[in-house]
């Protein structure tokens, strides 16, 4: 009796034990480095895509409408923004992935302009009165945009971690990992005032305020956000080439008002698009590391 007893357990258990001993258990056959390296380069083939779509957008965001409307004025005015990036990140990718090196990643994507120009159309449909443009006038500005399309190459070297404790000014090229998303002031303008007193001729005083308001406006952008603990000034102050070029880009600022005063003094505004700094970090961004890259391995 006792033995059946043991026959009939072994039946009904003995399945179940094998099946436990055969079944195997999670992650093996793989190493820990595999499945580290298939994450990193799955983190840095998306950092080069967000990258690709930031400077997408820069690039759609600066192109004409009509007069001295352009798209960034529209997006920023019926709040599109959210919209319009959702649509770049619709756009196909050129070709696979190409990496530079061991760690930096290259990606291409291109979008077709009468997709991009849809996109606008429904952005000023659903807008209404905050639209600057009616409809039909942007169909119709819009109209040779079927015979376009954007593209933008994207470079990643890391996993997209913010910037942190970065060191003391040098000429180092600029290290940094671009954001995912372009900051909100990247679609905008920025706009500062000067004024300065009576000199031996209107010009002068008008020439020197307006120095005033290139440096107050210079000030402004490098309070610029980038990241949670990190400016456009903080960047400057890490790279001289960086730095450089946002000067230029601010020197480059539009005089949009001079007003001369009895007295001789004068006040100005100045007005820069920030789009333009923001195309200046992204380029210093993907020269520092293609300068520090060997040779292309394809």
């Amino acid at each position: 009796m006792m033995k059946r007893a043991w026959l009939i357990l072994l039946i009904l258990v003995g399945p179940a034990v094998v099946s436990a001993q055969v079944m195997p258990r999670p992650g093996e056959g793989a190493k820990p480095s595999d499945v580290k390296s298939a994450d990193t380069k799955s983190a840095r083939i998306q950092a080069a895509t967000n990258n690709a779509v930031n400077a997408l957008m820069a690039d759609v965001s600066r192109q004409p409408i009509s007069g001295n409307l352009a798209v960034r004025d529209l997006l920023r005015q019926t709040q599109g923004t959210d919209a319009m990036r959702a649509t770049l990140q619709e756009a196909d990718q050129i070709g696979g992935p190409r990496w530079i090196d061991e760690s930096t990643c290259q990606v291409r994507l291109e979008i077709d302009g009468q997709k991009v120009a849809n996109t606008l159309v429904k952005i000023s449909d659903g807008a209404g009165d905050r639209s600057p443009i009616q409809s039909a006038a942007l169909r119709n500005a819009l109209g040779g945009w079927d015979r376009r399309a954007f593209s933008a190459v994207g470079t990643s070297s890391n996993q997209g971690e913010p910037v942190s404790g970065l060191a003391a000014p040098s000429t180092q090229p600029l290290q940094i990992a671009v954001p995912a998303v372009a900051p909100k002031w990247a679609s905008e303008f920025l706009r500062a005032e000067g004024q300065n007193g009576p000199m031996f001729s209107k010009l002068r005083s008008a020439r020197a305020a307006e120095e005033k308001a290139l440096a107050a406006l210079r000030e402004q952008v490098d309070q610029l956000p980038i990241s949670k603990d990190v400016t456009v000034g903080t960047l400057t102050a890490n790279d001289s080439g960086l730095k450089q070029a946002i000067d230029r880009t601010v020197r480059r600022a539009k005089l949009t008002r001079l007003d001369y005063q009895a007295d001789g003094s004068a006040a100005v505004q100045v007005t820069a698009d920030l789009a333009d700094v923001w195309r200046d970090i992204l380029a210093a961004s993907s020269d520092s590391q293609e300068s520090t890259q060997p040779a292309i391995r394809r």
